[in-house]
């Protein structure tokens, strides 16, 4: 009887290792899921840029550019303006400028 309880209890041992190692991995699993999904959420903190086109019409706006080379876009109405990066207002800037220079060679063919 002493034998057979030894070997219900290496079997038992045995199912109960492998049932752990299968638990710790499954459980990985689901926690590395979790972390992948939520992780754009927990690093934002609900402050997420939205990319939105909008279309701009010459004359409801002003364009400018301040001291520091960035581009402002300035709606006449309201006075709300956006500032758009230095790079944007030097590219903005030499296509405005290029179409004052030579206005005919800019017309597309």
């Amino acid at each position: 009887m002493n034998d057979k309880m030894k070997k219900v209890f290496e079997s038992l041992k045995n199912v109960l290792r492998h049932a752990t190692i299968y638990t710790i991995i499954a459980l990985s699993c689901v926690a590395s899921f979790f972390i992948g999904f939520y992780y754009k959420k927990m690093t934002t903190n609900g402050s997420e840029k939205t990319t939105e086109r909008t279309e701009i019409k010459k004359f409801e706006v002003n364009l400018a550019i301040d001291q520091y080379n960035n581009l402002m876009i300035i709606d006449k109405k309201s006075g709300n303006y956006i500032v758009y990066e230095d790079s944007i207002g030097k590219s903005i800037f030499q296509i405005y400028a290029r179409t004052m220079v030579n206005p005919i060679s800019n017309l597309p063919e």
